[in-house]
């Protein structure tokens, strides 16, 4: 048995990005920043990818902006590639199953499941 499911809270990095595929597929895509402090209350962000499928990807596009907080529950698949250069990098991508804003000008959180 497996089980692959990770859930956080942090803010968005940059505006999203919504595109639709040739195949009528509509897919958003944003950075989330995961903020920690360490022992020597330092702020150490760690960067994810975000991606949205569906009605819920546009929901996100039109809901989220730089600087959101927001809510993100979904699949973990870390990526891997390389550079012109050679060199081997790793990025942590989340397939978002659920997705809820706060913040917004009513102040409730929206549940994008």
């Amino acid at each position: 048995m497996s089980f692959n499911k990770i859930t956080m809270v942090g803010n968005v990095g940059r505006d999203p990005e919504l595109r639709r595929l040739s195949d009528g597929a509509t897919v958003c895509n944003f950075n989330l920043a995961f903020n920690e402090i360490t022992r020597d209350r330092k702020s150490s962000a760690t960067w994810f990818r975000i991606t949205v499928w569906g009605e819920r990807a546009a929901i996100c596009a039109r809901n989220l902006k730089k600087g959101s907080a927001v809510y993100v529950a979904g699949r973990l698949k870390p990526k891997q590639w390389e550079d012109k250069q050679g060199e081997r990098h790793v990025s942590l991508e989340v397939k978002a199953t659920d997705v809820r804003f706060f913040g917004l000008t009513d102040s409730k959180t929206v549940r994008v499941a």
